[in-house]
C-alpha cells in the first residue's frame, strides 16, 4: 500500500508543477517565491526585481531555468533600475 500511496503523491506533485509551468497566475506565483528565495537582498529589493523580471518575458524565462548563481546575478543586474533600496 505504501508503494501505491508514493506513487499518487508523486503524481500530485509533477501534476502541481505542471499546473505552475502552463497557468499564467500560478507561474507568477512561482517566480514570485523563487525571486524572494535569492539570498542577499532586502525583502523590498526582491519585490521590485520581481515586478521587472515579470514585465522581460525572455529574462523570465532565463530566471526560471536559471541554477541560483544564473537567478541572483539576474537580480543584481536589475540593480540600476531599483532606486533606493
Amino acid at each position: 500500500m505504501d508503494g501505491v500511496s508514493n506513487v499518487v503523491h508523486e503524481m500530485t506533485d509533477e501534476m502541481v508543477n505542471l499546473r505552475k509551468s502552463i497557468d499564467p497566475a500560478a507561474r507568477a506565483e512561482y517566480v514570485r517565491e523563487q525571486v524572494l528565495e535569492v539570498e542577499g537582498f532586502s525583502k523590498p529589493y526582491l519585490r521590485k526585481a520581481y515586478v521587472l523580471i515579470m514585465k522581460d518575458p525572455i529574462e523570465k524565462e532565463i530566471f526560471i531555468g536559471g541554477d541560483s548563481e544564473i537567478r541572483k546575478d539576474i537580480v543584481e543586474s536589475l540593480r540600476a533600475k531599483i532606486e533606493n533600496v
